[in-house]
């Protein structure tokens, strides 16, 4: 029988020798250690089923997102991915001699112990050179430690989302721009094919951000005039409204009307940005029509369908 100092030790699927419970990502506000690394690496293995390769790729990312916040640069996915396959390798050895009760296993336990709650260091070479922060620096020299003192504060993991936020911010931007100039130079290319139906030797561009259209190109200049005709009335603003045009897509109908009826386009304002500002304020005059008549009405009680 055993006596009641001896200790039982229950594992389940979720812990894994010497490293104990397993986690599906990385948290606190240290640098990874060794043992949230295996820990997070074990999660994949067991869980998510992949391969030591595929989990030790997860964990990687798992290392960039966390090492983003007080911009540190790591290394290379493929240096990363030896260091934690090495790890795993050297756990899986410590566990298969698990029951031995030799010296040197029990010194290769101890050590490994020891350095689970260290920092595994996959920074770049150039780390601190690059680094701009001075606390920054001091903080990654203090993680390198045993038993990685210190911590980010709550400063340094705001300014981290902020930055992540407006990283965010460019990118749509930089999609928005380009979807842009893409619909820029289809329309371009839609009026410049619809011109040189009737004359083969004229080109023609719509400038669509400018109040420009440019004047067929002659032997004495190829310079684009601005229009100075503002045809747009309110009924043909109505229309626009009814048939859901988009401001695009009324500069294609507008010019090819326009020509078909043999008008001098050149001479007409025609671009998105000016019907648009027409259509503004073609709803903002309606609108302050609306209201005068609703106010004229002598009702008590008015029922809204």
């Amino acid at each position: 029988m055993a006596s009641s100092s001896s200790h039982i030790v229950l594992r389940t699927h979720d812990e894994v020798y010497l490293v104990g419970n397993v986690n599906n990502q990385i948290v606190g506000s240290k640098l990874p250690s060794i043992k949230q690394l295996l820990s997070v690496l074990f999660y994949n293995l067991r869980h998510v089923k992949l391969n030591l390769r595929e989990s030790a790729i997860l964990v990687y990312k798992e290392i960039v997102l966390f090492l983003q916040k007080p911009r540190i640069q790591v290394r290379d996915e493929q240096h990363c991915n030896l260091k934690l396959e090495k790890l795993y390798q050297n756990l899986r050895e410590l566990q298969k001699s698990a029951k031995r009760a030799s010296e040197k296993n029990t010194i290769n336990v101890s050590g490994f112990k020891e350095k689970l709650n260290n920092l595994l260091d996959v920074s770049h070479s150039n780390a601190l050179s690059v680094m701009k922060i001075e606390e920054d620096k001091k903080f990654l020299l203090m993680q390198k430690e045993k038993g990685r003192p210190g911590c980010m504060l709550g400063t340094d993991r705001n300014l981290a989302k902020k930055e992540n936020r407006a990283y965010v911010n460019l990118q749509k931007t930089e999609k928005r721009r380009k979807r842009a100039k893409i619909e820029i130079e289809q329309l371009d290319h839609t009026v410049q094919i619809d011109f040189n139906t009737d004359n083969n030797s004229t080109e023609e561009e719509v400038d669509i951000e400018e109040d420009i259209i440019p004047s067929p190109p002659s032997s004495s200049c190829s310079k684009k005039q601005r229009g100075s005709r503002d045809f747009m009335t309110p009924k043909l603003l109505a229309a626009l409204d009814k048939c859901k045009l988009s401001d695009r897509d009324a500069v294609h109908i507008i010019i090819s009307i326009a020509d078909a009826l043999s008008n001098d386009v050149s001479k007409l304002i025609i671009n998105r940005s000016t019907i648009q500002r027409d259509r503004i304020r073609f709803r903002e005059n309606k609108t302050i029509e609306l209201q005068k008549k609703f106010n004229l009405l002598e009702k008590e009680s008015i029922v809204l369908h």
